[in-house]
């Protein structure tokens, strides 16, 4: 049975887009028959991150070196860039042991957006962090061909999936005479660029699902739109299936989940031209991507939620997981990271 070892500063119980997809991830890996360990927060002492009260900062990140000898994988794969990532790399890199990254999170913008932080120092960081890496998964070409031209070298794509025994349209209860509704699932924060949806002058009811930061301030500041806070299961199919549009206002990630998950309900998509959602979206098909959000959620309504829901099927996990297997390689393998 061969090992994989994934280490990850973003874990259960955080509810994102990191965690969801390494949770399929595991679960496929291990249906597949590998030995998965994942090295996360749950192994070391932590706080919580400024900010943001459901992310915690790991401390005693010294401890990743042994948990790493003691599991004696034949690969390993670092997820994310933060100390325990950062620390899994530097042991590897000092005992000439070969890895895989992601890059999950475009940390130089939402640095930037919400602390101040110069796009140009996280971006060196960022390049530092993968520069051996045997393979950089990136989720869409729009993010490679950005970090291509920021010099980034052994890209490889790996898409996402959808759970479509979870996502679907069958709890959908709308009538046609109904008043229109507008959904967004986020996290609640500055870089997510929420206002473009809360500003959006459309008669229709706008409905936030998520929890962050931000959350306070906006239920103060929107008092016209309905905060419901986390969802999940059911509660959270049920939103998406009975969304007319599903608004991703967000400019800075670099896939978007929730996009999919829509399109599993059979709800069209109104995004701005960005990475993710050019990637994702089928203008005309499944939802627009442009650089006017309204007029783009003004034509998701006339789109044919059929034709929506039959998209989200090239979306697997199945298939995630083989781009995954197919970019990673042994550990004893770091010719080709030099």
């Amino acid at each position: 049975m061969k090992k994989i070892l994934i280490i990850t500063d973003a874990w259960k119980p955080q509810t994102n887009g990191v965690v969801t997809t390494l949770g399929n991830l595991i679960n496929n890996l291990e249906q597949l028959d590998f030995k998965v360990k994942v090295i996360s927060p749950q192994d070391f002492k932590t706080i919580n991150c400024p900010g943001y009260n459901n992310i915690d900062i790991s401390l005693n990140v010294w401890k990743v070196g042994s948990l790493i000898q003691d599991f004696n994988s034949d690969f390993i794969h670092i997820a994310t860039e933060g100390p325990i990532g950062l620390t899994a790399k530097i042991y590897c890199d000092i005992n000439n042991l070969s890895y895989s990254t992601s890059y999950h999170t475009n940390f130089p913008d939402y640095l930037n957006s919400f602390y101040n932080v110069p796009v140009s120092f996280t971006y060196s960081y960022i390049k530092f962090f993968h520069k051996k890496s045997v393979a950089i998964m990136v989720a869409t070409k729009s993010i490679e061909n950005d970090l291509k031209l920021r010099g980034f070298k052994n890209l490889k794509q790996w898409s996402r999936g959808v759970d479509l025994s979870l996502f679907d349209s069958t709890l959908r209860t709308r009538q046609v005479n109904e008043e229109k509704r507008l959904v967004c699932v986020s996290r609640v924060s500055k870089e997510k660029n929420l206002e473009a949806f809360f500003n959006l002058n459309i008669n229709a009811k706008k409905i936030m699902i998520g929890d962050g930061p931000m959350l306070k301030d906006y239920k103060e500041n929107y008092r016209d739109v309905e905060f419901k806070g986390f969802l999940f299961g059911k509660e959270l199919k049920k939103e998406y299936s009975n969304a007319d549009v599903f608004v991703f206002p967000s400019l800075t990630d670099t896939f978007g989940l929730v996009v999919i998950e829509s399109f599993a309900c059979g709800t069209p998509v109104a995004a701005f031209n960005a990475p993710g959602p050019r990637d994702i979206i089928e203008n005309g098909l499944n939802g627009y991507f442009g650089e006017n959000l309204e007029e783009n959620v003004k034509k998701c309504f006339k789109l044919d939620r059929d034709k929506v829901l039959e998209s989200s099927q090239k979306w697997t996990w199945e298939k995630s997981t083989q781009m995954f297997l197919s970019n990673i390689l042994p550990i004893n393998n770091n010719e080709e990271a030099a």
